[in-house]
Formats: C-alpha cells, structure tokens, sequence
C-alpha cells in the first residue's frame, strides 16, 4: 500500500512539474509582461504629451513674438511722425511705448519699448524720468546684445545735458569709460562725441586728440568700411587744421 502510494506521488508530482509549473510560469510571464508594456505604454503617453505641450508653447510663443512686432512697428510710425513734426504729439508717444511696454514685457523686445519711451521723455524735458527708463531698459538688454553699449552711450549723454555739474560730470565720467573700453562695438561714437564735447568747451587740443585717436582707430580710405564716426571727425580735424 505504501509502495503504491510512493508511486502515485511521483506521478502527480512529475505531472506537476510538466503540466503545471510551465502553465504557473507563463501566467507569471504574462502578468510581468502586461505590467512591462503598460509602463513603457504610459512613458511613451507622457513623452507624446511633453513634446506636444512643448510645441504648443513654441508655437504660442511665436504668436505672442509677432504681436509684439506689430505693436512695436505701431509706436514707431508714431515716433517717427512726431520726430519729423507731423501732427503727433511726443505726449502720445510717450503714451503709446508704456502701454507697449506694459503689455508685452515679458517679450525680448521689451527694452526696446523703455528706449523709445525714455527718448519720448526726453525729447519733452523730462530728463530724470527718462533716465530712469534707460536704466530699466539696460538692466534688462542681454550682455552680449550688440545694442548695449549703444543705451549705454545714449544715456549717458542725457545726463550731460543736466544743467548741474554734479549730473554732467556723472554723464561725462560714463562716456569716458565707454571711449576706453575694448569691447564697446560703439566706441567709436563714444569717442566722437567725447571729442565734441570738448570742442564745445573750447578745449580744442584735447578734441583733436581724441578726435584722431577716432580716425586712427576706425577709418579707412575704402569706400565701404570707415565708420560714420571717423568719417565726421576727420572733417571736425581738416576744420582745425
């Protein structure tokens, strides 16, 4: 009886590991596999949804760029038309660049909106205010934008024109360092103009000196090269001489 129990035994467990175990381990197989491609599944879903939410953003941000193009296109016909005495008045102007400002500040060309602003403010006197808006403008104006230096020469002729000494001196100073410096892309205007301000001075010898270290500097006897800079101080020299 035991003897037939023994082998009765060795069958059911060699059935079991025939028939049964392979069964057990491709239900194991399948359940790992299902869970396996529901992940791959949901990171794929969540790849499609970042490149989809990416391009929208993209795609939103162009739209946003060209609206800023326009309404930047607008207060520049307006600047002009008043710059060229046409029947608008510097107060619009000033108006409009705000409200482009305030609108669109987030864009990159918000501190183009502040430049022409603090030019508007300063073409009605309003010199302190609009120093001001160059200083947010330039705050904001990325290092390596070739436009920099340029604000930077702008703004510190405003402050020359301060009927102060202490002011001018400030806006003088600032000119000076920006005549001297190697990387100002527009150093050959700071240049000039610190030639001109000199000339106005009656310091006619330090203008000259500064005037031919401009065309030493920056002009050419080719037609297409010379900066406008030197070329002006070249005829402010033949004058002198």
């Amino acid at each position: 009886m035991c003897g037939v129990f023994i082998v009765k035994y060795d069958l059911i467990k060699k059935w079991y590991r025939v028939v049964i175990e392979p069964y057990i381990k491709e239900i194991q197989s399948s359940i790992w596999s299902y869970r396996y491609s529901r992940q791959i599944t949901i990171i794929l879903m969540l790849i499609l949804l970042g490149a989809t939410g990416f391009w929208c953003y993209r795609w939103w941000q162009r739209q946003q760029e060209a609206i800023t193009q326009k309404a930047l296109s607008e207060c520049l016909y307006a600047y002009q038309a008043a710059f060229q005495d046409k029947d608008e008045s510097w107060a619009n102007v000033t108006m409009l660049f705000n409200v482009g400002y305030e609108q669109h500040s987030s864009s990159s060309l918000a501190p183009y909106f502040l430049i022409f602003y603090a030019d508007a403010l300063f073409k009605q006197g309003k010199r302190n205010e609009a120093l001001e808006k160059f200083d947010e403008a330039i705050k904001i104006v990325p290092s390596d934008s070739p436009l920099l230096f340029l604000y930077k020469t702008k703004r510190a002729l405003i402050q020359m024109d301060d009927e102060e000494h202490t002011g001018r001196d400030e806006g003088l100073q600032e000119l000076k360092l920006l005549a001297e410096n190697e990387e100002n892309k527009n150093r050959d205007m700071a240049l000039y103009y610190l030639g001109l301000y000199y000339w106005a001075q009656d310091n006619v010898k330090e203008a000259q000196a500064i005037w031919q270290k401009l065309v030493n500097d920056f002009f050419t006897h080719e037609k297409i090269g010379s900066s406008p800079w030197a070329v002006l101080a070249r005829t402010k020299l033949e004058q002198i001489v």
